[in-house]
């Protein structure tokens, strides 16, 4: 009798084991965006004042391609805003020469950070989408700073894209922008010759390219439970209403 009960008892906490760890599965194709320090937020050094983002949001460094192209380099990590467990989740794809993306970035989705990434309602996770040398130049940088210096340094490039993007010496003033948010002249210089996380980025965009057909930015891909919707452009309006329909 005794040992049919401890039979039993295993086959329970096997059941639950099996319940609990597919119940927290990938959707299928797809892989896990996966906090580099396990499922918990980075320590509270992460925690920064942006324009975009307000303040006392959990920032988050995630990988961006599983199995074996994962991404080695926490550099090249994307990044994230908001609860993992938001009912929605909302991939940004955007190009720091896009004009469009810069009034996206700038005047959109602070919106939308609003009033659903602060009430948990919406994850946002950023994903650098480069379409030329100088958009490419700026992610190299922006992923070389700290995490909680990512959004203000693109913050920064959006909201000052006039003044930079037809300076001759464009790499000249985006390292002075890198520096003042952190790096020192040295880590600049590496950072900019640092062809590695050049190719990372490159594989993480091609990447969310084939899985979500991405052509052009600003586009916005939004999931569910309830199912994916994909927005191109910058229509505050129809992103809501797909949020809205995703909730």
């Amino acid at each position: 009798m005794k040992a049919l009960i401890a039979l039993i008892c295993l086959a329970l906490a096997v059941w639950y084991l099996i319940t609990v760890n597919s119940s927290h599965a990938p959707m299928p194709g797809l892989p896990e965006a996966v906090p580099m320090d396990g499922p918990r937020p980075l320590s509270p050094d992460v925690y920064e004042q942006s324009s975009a983002t307000g303040r006392g949001m959990r920032f988050f460094v995630k990988d961006a391609v599983a199995g074996e192209t994962q991404v080695k380099n926490d550099k090249a990590a994307v990044r994230s805003l908001g609860i993992e467990s938001a009912p929605v989740t909302m991939y940004v794809f955007t190009s720091l020469t896009c004009y469009h993306c810069a009034d996206y970035h700038t005047r959109i989705l602070p919106q939308i950070i609003k009033k659903y990434v602060n009430k948990n309602r919406v994850r946002l996770i950023y994903v650098d989408f480069p379409l030329d040398s100088k958009s490419m130049l700026g992610a190299i940088l922006a992923h070389c700073l700290k995490p909680a210096q990512y959004l203000p340094f693109i913050d920064q490039l959006f909201a000052e894209r006039d003044k930079w993007i037809n300076q001759p010496k464009v790499q000249d003033v985006l390292a002075t922008y890198a520096q003042q948010k952190g790096l020192t002249l040295q880590q600049t210089r590496a950072c900019m010759a640092d062809k590695g996380l050049q190719q990372s980025i490159n594989q993480t965009q091609q990447f969310y390219a084939t899985t979500y057909q991405v052509e052009a930015t600003p586009t916005t891909v939004l999931e569910s439970k309830k199912g994916q919707k994909k927005v191109v452009g910058a229509d505050l309006e129809t992103i809501e209403k797909e949020i809205k329909s995703l909730l």
